[in-house]
Protein backbone atom coordinates (compact mmCIF):
# COMPACT_ATOMS: atom_id res chain seq x y z
CA UNK A 1 0.00 0.00 0.00
CA UNK A 2 1.19 3.54 -0.68
CA UNK A 3 2.84 5.28 2.22
CA UNK A 4 2.01 8.96 2.40
CA UNK A 5 5.01 11.08 3.34
CA UNK A 6 2.94 14.24 3.71
CA UNK A 7 5.28 16.36 1.62
CA UNK A 8 2.94 17.92 -0.91
CA UNK A 9 3.32 21.33 0.75
CA UNK A 10 7.10 21.10 0.67
CA UNK A 11 7.95 18.53 -2.01
CA UNK A 12 10.78 19.83 -4.15
CA UNK A 13 10.15 20.76 -7.76
CA UNK A 14 13.41 19.69 -9.38
CA UNK A 15 12.29 18.13 -12.68
CA UNK A 16 12.92 21.12 -14.90
CA UNK A 17 9.43 20.78 -16.40
CA UNK A 18 6.05 20.63 -14.71
CA UNK A 19 5.26 17.25 -16.28
CA UNK A 20 8.33 15.79 -14.57
CA UNK A 21 7.45 17.36 -11.25
CA UNK A 22 3.99 15.84 -11.74
CA UNK A 23 5.29 12.29 -12.11
CA UNK A 24 7.66 12.98 -9.21
CA UNK A 25 4.72 13.28 -6.81
CA UNK A 26 5.26 9.56 -6.18
CA UNK A 27 8.37 7.49 -5.60
CA UNK A 28 9.25 3.81 -5.37
CA UNK A 29 7.84 2.57 -8.69
CA UNK A 30 11.04 1.00 -10.06
CA UNK A 31 11.08 -2.75 -9.56
CA UNK A 32 14.84 -2.69 -8.93
CA UNK A 33 14.62 0.02 -6.29
CA UNK A 34 15.22 -0.45 -2.58
CA UNK A 35 12.62 1.89 -1.15
CA UNK A 36 10.37 -1.01 -0.18
CA UNK A 37 7.06 0.84 -0.51
CA UNK A 38 5.35 3.38 -2.71
CA UNK A 39 5.53 6.96 -1.48
CA UNK A 40 2.34 8.69 -2.61
CA UNK A 41 1.98 12.43 -2.17
CA UNK A 42 -1.35 12.92 -3.95
CA UNK A 43 -3.51 11.23 -1.35
CA UNK A 44 -6.53 13.48 -1.52
CA UNK A 45 -7.99 15.77 -4.18
CA UNK A 46 -6.87 18.92 -2.37
CA UNK A 47 -3.27 17.73 -2.77
CA UNK A 48 -3.56 18.11 -6.54
CA UNK A 49 -4.70 21.70 -6.18
CA UNK A 50 -1.89 22.44 -3.73
CA UNK A 51 0.73 20.92 -6.01
CA UNK A 52 -0.60 22.68 -9.11
CA UNK A 53 -0.44 26.05 -7.37
CA UNK A 54 3.11 25.41 -6.16
CA UNK A 55 4.14 24.29 -9.66
CA UNK A 56 2.58 27.50 -11.07
CA UNK A 57 0.32 25.46 -13.33
CA UNK A 58 -2.70 27.30 -11.96
CA UNK A 59 -3.20 30.84 -10.78
CA UNK A 60 -4.53 31.56 -7.27
CA UNK A 61 -8.02 32.14 -8.68
CA UNK A 62 -7.92 28.76 -10.43
CA UNK A 63 -6.68 27.17 -7.22
CA UNK A 64 -9.73 28.49 -5.36
CA UNK A 65 -11.99 27.23 -8.14
CA UNK A 66 -10.39 23.78 -7.85
CA UNK A 67 -10.98 23.68 -4.11
CA UNK A 68 -14.58 24.78 -4.62
CA UNK A 69 -15.25 22.06 -7.19
CA UNK A 70 -13.66 19.44 -4.96
CA UNK A 71 -15.74 20.51 -1.98
CA UNK A 72 -18.93 20.53 -4.06
CA UNK A 73 -18.67 16.84 -4.94
CA UNK A 74 -16.15 14.94 -2.83
CA UNK A 75 -17.08 11.52 -4.20
CA UNK A 76 -16.60 12.60 -7.80
CA UNK A 77 -13.38 14.40 -6.88
CA UNK A 78 -12.03 11.19 -5.35
CA UNK A 79 -12.86 9.30 -8.55
CA UNK A 80 -11.14 11.94 -10.66
CA UNK A 81 -8.10 11.79 -8.37
CA UNK A 82 -7.85 8.05 -9.03
CA UNK A 83 -8.01 8.67 -12.79
CA UNK A 84 -5.40 11.43 -12.51
CA UNK A 85 -3.02 9.13 -10.62
CA UNK A 86 -3.53 6.40 -13.22
CA UNK A 87 -2.60 8.87 -15.98
CA UNK A 88 0.41 10.06 -13.98
CA UNK A 89 1.74 6.54 -13.55
CA UNK A 90 1.27 5.71 -17.25
CA UNK A 91 3.07 8.94 -18.12
CA UNK A 92 5.88 7.94 -15.78
CA UNK A 93 6.22 4.58 -17.54
CA UNK A 94 6.42 6.34 -20.91
CA UNK A 95 9.14 8.72 -19.70
CA UNK A 96 11.02 5.93 -17.92
CA UNK A 97 10.97 3.83 -21.09
CA UNK A 98 12.17 6.82 -23.10
CA UNK A 99 15.18 7.28 -20.80
CA UNK A 100 15.98 3.58 -21.24
CA UNK A 101 15.70 3.79 -25.03
CA UNK A 102 12.63 1.57 -25.11
CA UNK A 103 9.23 1.93 -26.75
CA UNK A 104 6.04 2.47 -24.79
CA UNK A 105 3.22 2.54 -27.34
CA UNK A 106 0.48 2.43 -24.69
CA UNK A 107 1.99 5.46 -22.98
CA UNK A 108 2.14 7.40 -26.25
CA UNK A 109 -1.48 6.52 -26.98
CA UNK A 110 -2.55 7.63 -23.51
CA UNK A 111 -0.70 10.93 -23.84
CA UNK A 112 -2.29 11.54 -27.24
CA UNK A 113 -5.73 10.85 -25.79
CA UNK A 114 -5.14 13.38 -23.04
CA UNK A 115 -3.89 15.98 -25.53
CA UNK A 116 -6.91 15.40 -27.76
CA UNK A 117 -9.28 15.73 -24.82
CA UNK A 118 -7.81 18.95 -23.48
CA UNK A 119 -6.60 20.74 -26.63
CA UNK A 120 -10.03 22.24 -27.46
CA UNK A 121 -9.95 24.17 -24.21
CA UNK A 122 -6.84 26.23 -24.84
CA UNK A 123 -5.90 29.00 -27.23
CA UNK A 124 -3.03 31.42 -27.73
CA UNK A 125 -3.45 34.92 -26.39
CA UNK A 126 -1.20 37.97 -26.73
CA UNK A 127 -0.17 39.45 -23.39
CA UNK A 128 0.56 43.04 -24.40
CA UNK A 129 2.01 43.99 -21.02
CA UNK A 130 4.80 41.39 -21.16
CA UNK A 131 4.79 41.43 -24.26
CA UNK A 132 4.51 37.76 -25.11
CA UNK A 133 2.14 35.07 -26.29
CA UNK A 134 0.80 32.48 -23.90
CA UNK A 135 -1.59 29.56 -23.66
CA UNK A 136 -4.92 30.48 -22.08
CA UNK A 137 -7.26 27.79 -20.80
CA UNK A 138 -10.93 28.50 -21.32
CA UNK A 139 -12.55 25.42 -19.82
CA UNK A 140 -14.34 26.28 -16.57
CA UNK A 141 -13.56 24.20 -13.50
CA UNK A 142 -16.64 22.08 -12.81
CA UNK A 143 -17.38 18.95 -10.84
CA UNK A 144 -17.22 17.04 -14.14
CA UNK A 145 -13.78 18.32 -15.15
CA UNK A 146 -12.04 19.26 -11.93
CA UNK A 147 -8.50 18.47 -12.98
CA UNK A 148 -8.64 18.90 -16.77
CA UNK A 149 -6.79 22.22 -16.68
CA UNK A 150 -4.00 20.64 -14.65
CA UNK A 151 -3.85 17.51 -16.81
CA UNK A 152 -3.95 19.52 -20.03
CA UNK A 153 -0.97 21.59 -18.96
CA UNK A 154 0.90 18.50 -17.81
CA UNK A 155 0.21 16.73 -21.11
CA UNK A 156 1.39 19.75 -23.07
CA UNK A 157 4.60 19.83 -21.01
CA UNK A 158 5.18 16.14 -21.65
CA UNK A 159 4.71 16.67 -25.39
CA UNK A 160 7.23 19.52 -25.30
CA UNK A 161 9.79 17.34 -23.51
CA UNK A 162 9.31 14.39 -25.85
CA UNK A 163 9.47 16.47 -29.03
CA UNK A 164 12.03 19.05 -27.88
CA UNK A 165 15.78 19.35 -28.19
CA UNK A 166 16.26 18.60 -24.49
CA UNK A 167 14.98 15.03 -24.74
CA UNK A 168 18.56 13.62 -24.66
CA UNK A 169 18.89 15.41 -21.32
CA UNK A 170 16.02 13.47 -19.76
CA UNK A 171 17.34 11.50 -16.79
CA UNK A 172 16.14 9.21 -14.02
CA UNK A 173 17.78 9.57 -10.63
CA UNK A 174 20.65 7.13 -10.17
CA UNK A 175 19.83 6.59 -6.50
CA UNK A 176 18.61 3.08 -5.69
CA UNK A 177 15.82 4.51 -3.52
CA UNK A 178 14.61 7.25 -5.84
CA UNK A 179 12.94 7.09 -9.25
CA UNK A 180 12.43 10.80 -9.88
CA UNK A 181 12.89 12.16 -13.39
CA UNK A 182 14.64 15.39 -14.32
CA UNK A 183 16.15 17.34 -17.18
CA UNK A 184 19.92 17.55 -16.87
CA UNK A 185 20.78 21.22 -17.27
CA UNK A 186 24.43 20.82 -16.27
CA UNK A 187 27.14 21.93 -18.69
CA UNK A 188 28.78 18.51 -18.68
CA UNK A 189 25.52 16.64 -19.19
CA UNK A 190 26.59 14.13 -16.55
CA UNK A 191 24.24 14.92 -13.71
CA UNK A 192 23.18 11.67 -12.01
CA UNK A 193 21.02 12.76 -9.09
CA UNK A 194 17.70 14.56 -9.04
CA UNK A 195 19.00 16.40 -5.96
CA UNK A 196 22.70 16.41 -5.15
CA UNK A 197 22.09 17.50 -1.56
CA UNK A 198 19.68 14.61 -0.98
CA UNK A 199 20.20 11.63 -3.27
CA UNK A 200 23.80 12.50 -4.09
CA UNK A 201 24.74 12.79 -0.42
CA UNK A 202 22.96 9.54 0.40
CA UNK A 203 24.96 7.77 -2.30
CA UNK A 204 28.19 9.20 -0.87
CA UNK A 205 27.19 8.05 2.60
CA UNK A 206 26.48 4.53 1.35
CA UNK A 207 29.85 4.37 -0.43
CA UNK A 208 31.58 5.61 2.71
CA UNK A 209 29.79 2.99 4.85
CA UNK A 210 30.89 0.21 2.49
CA UNK A 211 34.49 1.39 2.68
CA UNK A 212 34.36 1.29 6.48
CA UNK A 213 32.87 -2.22 6.44
CA UNK A 214 35.69 -3.40 4.20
Amino acid sequence: MPEHRGRIDTIRLVGGNACLDFVNTANGRRTNGTLGSLEENLCQPDDVATWALRATLVAPSEYEALLGAIKADTTNAANQLAALIAFRDRLYRLLEATVSGMDCADGVDELNRMLARTTPFRHIEHDKQAPRFQWVWTQPVTTHSIFDRVLGRVALGAAEVLTGENLPRLRICASCDCDWLFLDASKSGRRRWCQMDVCGNRAKARRHAKQIDV
